[in-house]
């Protein structure tokens, strides 16, 4: 955990997305993640500009504003970018004592863990799941009203809190298994999400907390060589990639803005 971080309150943050990075509201969510001044790591692409925290565990993903002309100059541009992605990572214990060669297969930023426990509070202790099969009702099951982010949670574990993914992909080759899930609902104290979140704000009259919708994605980490089996998975075989990844712990975590159409 980074010493000058706080944990991540997804239904606080998601206020920001859609802001430019010189918004009261990103400079809010930084104020509240790092607690003191901090400048990024600044990374620019045609379709997102990367804004880097190593030392707290974060990125801030940046979009162009869907209003921004293609002969808009680069200055202006920059500030039309809005806040689309909270990325967190969730990285190995660095080893004791690093050799030469292996410093020098790092490339990129190393990043930190974040402020953890991430956690998000849902709106009901019951998930609806869509019909198996046109035609027939959907059902309800139930799960748990909060579900806390460590390093060591697993893909089960989301599975558990948000129910089936709405896409999921990797496992093949050097990209990671991945879940997403393109519309969770969450919710925050009155005080942590205003009006302007993303896809939520409807305050519950009982309990003075809103609701926002958020989009989530988790990359799991394989574990490689050093898997361990259940007495279970020994007895079936080792199975597929997502036999395996449901107890694979997360490596990176996306909360995003979602798509409009979705909320």
């Amino acid at each position: 955990m980074s010493s000058s971080s706080r944990p991540v309150s997804p239904a606080a943050h998601s206020a920001a997305f859609g802001n430019p990075p010189s918004s009261t509201a990103v400079s809010s969510l930084l104020s509240t993640l790092s607690g003191s001044p901090v400048q990024p790591v600044v990374r620019s692409y045609p379709d997102a500009t990367f804004h880097s925290y190593p030392p707290l565990g974060f990125d801030l993903v940046y979009h162009p504003s869907p209003s921004t002309s293609t002969r808009t100059t680069q200055k202006s541009a920059a500030s039309q970018l809005v806040l689309d992605t909270i990325d967190l990572y969730n990285p190995l214990p660095p080893p004791p004592a690093p050799t030469i060669s292996s410093r020098t297969k790092r490339s990129g930023p190393i990043y930190s863990p974040p402020s953890l426990p991430i956690t998000f509070h849902f709106p009901g202790s019951t998930l609806t799941l869509p019909p198996p099969k046109p035609g027939e009702s959907s059902r309800e099951i139930s799960r748990p009203d909060s579900l806390e982010v460590g390093q060591r949670t697993t893909g089960r574990e989301f599975v558990s809190a948000f129910g089936e993914p709405s896409k999921k992909g990797g496992g093949t080759g050097w990209v990671p298994p991945f879940l997403e899930w393109s519309r969770v609902e969450i919710v925050g104290d009155d005080d942590d999400t205003d009006g302007s979140a993303v896809g939520g704000g409807e305050e519950e009259p009982q309990t003075g907390r809103r609701t926002v919708v958020i989009g989530v994605m988790v990359e799991l980490r394989d574990p490689g060589p050093g898997e361990k089996m259940t007495e279970e998975q020994k007895l079936k075989g080792m199975g597929g990639v997502w036999d395996r990844a449901a107890g694979w712990e997360w490596s990176n975590l996306k909360i995003f803005r979602p798509d409009p159409k979705d909320t």
